[in-house]
């Protein structure tokens, strides 16, 4: 069905479609490699909100560290413009996704930096379960 909201979805459908997608690659059984790849087309598609791109960015990081990629992965990371300006709730999914990055580089402190990020944009932004995953990443 996602695949179908692409086709006749209006613009908004669209990008909210893909950023489901992404997480299905995060999360889902799917080849990092053919997530990999559906990010790459994204970064071509146009009217993507500052919001849009971070997360992008970010799930984009996590699929390179879960390909073995850990230094281009923390650039990618590292390299997202305007973190200041997110909603609390891009914050927290972004420090979500690039917590993995540093736990593929064995820095935990900084992948606990991150997660305790992601734990206050998360409550910040609304989304009482994603914490709950975090503290859980925390506590491993």
């Amino acid at each position: 069905m996602l695949h179908e909201f692409q086709e006749v979805g209006s613009p908004h459908d669209r990008r909210t479609t893909w950023l489901l997608l992404l997480h299905s690659y995060f999360w889902g059984p799917a080849e990092v490699s053919e997530g990999l790849a559906y990010c790459a087309t994204l970064h071509y598609q146009p009217g993507q909100t500052l919001r849009e791109s971070a997360m992008l960015q970010a799930t984009e990081a996590a699929l390179l560290a879960y390909a073995g990629r850990t230094e281009p992965a923390l650039k990618l990371a590292l390299g997202i413009p305007h973190m200041a300006e997110l909603d609390p709730y891009t914050v927290g999914f972004n420090a979500f996704v690039i917590g993995p990055v540093h736990v593929a580089r064995c820095d935990l402190a900084e992948a606990l930096r991150a997660f305790t990020g992601g734990i206050e944009g998360f409550r910040g932004g609304g989304a009482p379960p994603s914490p709950s995953t975090l503290l859980g990443w925390q506590a491993g």
